[in-house]
């Protein structure tokens, strides 16, 4: 099994700049965002909202090419190339529809039926191409995340308690419960990827079904840790409260990769909707040696 253990940032798999791809990737996603929320308001006139149309467009413009370069940095990992061409097959009809929307809305004003089908359209792409962002977030921080020695005890409960990555609004809650056959495990992996493995995993069984997702850290019948997330009828253990990031075509095939790429096993079962995460060797040595 692979250690896990990515690249330097500042090596040659197209990481050096990452941080700046994904920051211009975020202010577009924000601008977009803002102007929802201007059509949404009753305060703006639709003049107001055809003034800004050219900002918008400009601040939206950059989002096809940055994604694209993005992807192809993370799909030179063998075992991110599937998730990235997920991603691209769900961003590319997203962006079209984008540039046309705004494009036609530029020209023409904005009557209330108008201005309401703009504001519905523009409301599902922002929430939708904010959510693909996190997955791509998330591929790129299976590459250019280190990984530490942590407790798997305060990884599940930051998985809660962390809210989705910026630029997320309008999420639902998702309440779960979490119980401890094991404590005290001490796991070597990205903080950053593995909350939002646990995360993305407890709404994915959220959205199988009725019942409440209920997170479980034990052993294996091998000695090794696990987290298992299935529904059950009755609530038991604690409480927690989950931001949800959202859940697209892609997010599975994006937690596979992830997980791959981590050392991690993780197995969905699809007629049950629940998500078992087994650690690898080298987890379970460190925390038998400590």
């Amino acid at each position: 099994m692979q250690s896990g253990k990515p690249p330097s940032v500042s090596g040659s798999d197209g990481f050096g700049t990452a941080g700046a791809a994904r920051g211009t990737l975020r202010e577009a996603m924000s601008a977009l965002r803002n102007f929802a929320e201007l059509l949404h308001s009753v305060r703006v006139g639709s003049k107001a909202l055809i003034s800004v149309l050219p900002d918008v467009a400009a601040g939206c413009a950059p989002m096809q090419g940055t994604v694209d370069d993005l992807l192809r940095a993370v799909a030179v990992r063998p075992e991110l190339a599937e998730a990235s061409q997920a991603l691209q097959a769900y961003f590319a009809p997203r962006l079209e529809r984008l540039s046309g929307e705004l494009e036609l809305a530029g020209p023409r004003p904005l009557t209330a039926k108008s201005r309401l089908a703009l504001e519905q359209v523009i409301t599902k792409l922002s929430l939708e191409l904010d959510t693909a962002r996190g997955l791509l977030d998330l591929l790129a921080d299976a590459v250019a995340e280190r990984s530490l020695p942590v407790d798997l005890f305060e990884l599940v409960h930051q998985s809660f308690s962390a809210p989705p990555s910026g630029g997320s609004w309008n999420r639902e809650r998702i309440l779960a419960t979490v119980s401890f056959a094991a404590v005290k495990v001490e796991v070597e992996l990205s903080p950053r990827v593995i909350t939002a493995l646990f995360a993305l995993g407890v709404e994915l069984v959220a959205k199988g079904g009725v019942g409440t997702p209920h997170v479980l850290v034990d052993r294996d019948s091998s000695g090794g840790y696990r987290v298992g997330i299935e529904r059950r009828a009755a609530r038991e253990g604690e409480d927690l409260m989950l931001i949800a990031r959202g859940v697209i075509g892609p997010t599975l095939s994006c937690l596979r990769a992830v997980a791959r790429i981590s050392g991690v096993s993780l197995l969905w079962e699809e007629e049950t909707a629940s998500l078992h995460l087994a650690f690898p060797e080298r987890a379970k040595e460190n925390c038998e040696a400590s």
